[in-house]
C-alpha cells in the first residue's frame, strides 16, 4: 500500500511539512498549523513537481496536455498552497523541531518485563510532572510542543530493559488503566510518557503514522525499535510519516 519511503521536510519552502506517498497520494503532516492534509492524485503530481521529482514537461506528458496548460495548473496549485500555508513565502516565525531518522519498530515492550520491582514511585512522579508541564506550557502549535519535547533531557545509555524504562512504562500503564482507559488521546499520553522517559535519561522518540482510507492518524513512543505504549501489530498497520 505504501511507497515505502519517509519523506523529509521541504527545507526551503516548507520546513514545517512532513509527508509520505500512499497509493499515489501525498499525505502531509503540517506541524506548524496542527493538521493533516491528503492530496488528490492530480495535486500529488504537482507536489512532486514542487519537490523536484518530475519536470513540468513530464507532467504535461502525463496529463496529456500542452506545456503552457500544465504550467498554469502548477502555478495555480502552488498559489493555493501558499495561501493555506503549506508552502511558505518566508521563514516560519516559530521554532521547528528536528526530525529524526526513521526506525521501523521490530518489537513492543513485553508486559512481562514490567515487574513490581521497577521504580514505580519515582516513575509516577516523573509522569505527573511531565503532564503538569505539558498542560501549563500553553503551546499553540504542534511545532512548539515537539520543540518542548526535544528540549527534555535524554541519553542513550538507558536502553530497552533498563529499570528506568520499565518503571516509567509500568507507571504509565497504571495511570492509564485508572484514569484514561478508552480515551482517544494518543498524542497527549505519548507526549507525557515520552517526556517522562527523556527526563529519566531514556532516548525516547515521538512517532507519527497514518492510515489513508478511511483516514486515521496515530502517535506513539519508541525507544530505538521497541514500541513502549502500543501493540506492535497495531503500529504495523500505519505508514510512518515523521519521528521526533
Amino acid at each position: 500500500m505504501s511507497d515505502g519511503r519517509l519523506c523529509r521536510p521541504l527545507s526551503d519552502q516548507s520546513p514545517h511539512v512532513h509527508w509520505v506517498l500512499v497509493d499515489g497520494r501525498a499525505i502531509i503532516l503540517d506541524i506548524l498549523h496542527n493538521r493533516y492534509v491528503s492530496l488528490t492524485k492530480e495535486a500529488t503530481a504537482v507536489w512532486n513537481y514542487v519537490t523536484s521529482v518530475p519536470t513540468v514537461e513530464e507532467m504535461a506528458d502525463h496529463r496529456q496536455e500542452g506545456l503552457e496548460q500544465s504550467e498554469r495548473y502548477v502555478a495555480k496549485q502552488i498559489l493555493e498552497w501558499q495561501r493555506c500555508g503549506l508552502l511558505l513565502t518566508r521563514a516560519p516565525s516559530s521554532r521547528l523541531p528536528t526530525p529524526r531518522d526513521l526506525i521501523l519498530p521490530s518489537s513492543a515492550l513485553d508486559p512481562k518485563m514490567i515487574t513490581a520491582d521497577a521504580p514505580i514511585l519515582s516513575s509516577l512522579a516523573s509522569l505527573c510532572v511531565a503532564t503538569v508541564r505539558r498542560r501549563r506550557a500553553r503551546r499553540s502549535t504542534l511545532a512548539d510542543v515537539l520543540c518542548h519535547f526535544q528540549e527534555a533531557n535524554s541519553a542513550s545509555s538507558h536502553l530497552v530493559g533498563s529499570s528506568r524504562l520499565v518503571g516509567t512504562v509500568r507507571a504509565y500503564r497504571l495511570l492509564r488503566a485508572a484514569f484514561g482507559a478508552g480515551r482517544e488521546d494518543c498524542l497527549e499520553r505519548s507526549l507525557d510518557l515520552g517526556l517522562a522517559l527523556r527526563n529519566n535519561g531514556v532516548d525516547a522518540r515521538l512517532c507519527f503514522g497514518i492510515l489513508p482510507f478511511p483516514f486515521s492518524a496515530h502517535a506513539w513512543v519508541q525507544v530505538h525499535g521497541v514500541v513502549a505504549n502500543e501493540r506492535l501489530s497495531t503500529i504495523q498497520r500505519y505508514t510512518h510519516i515523521a519521528h521526533f
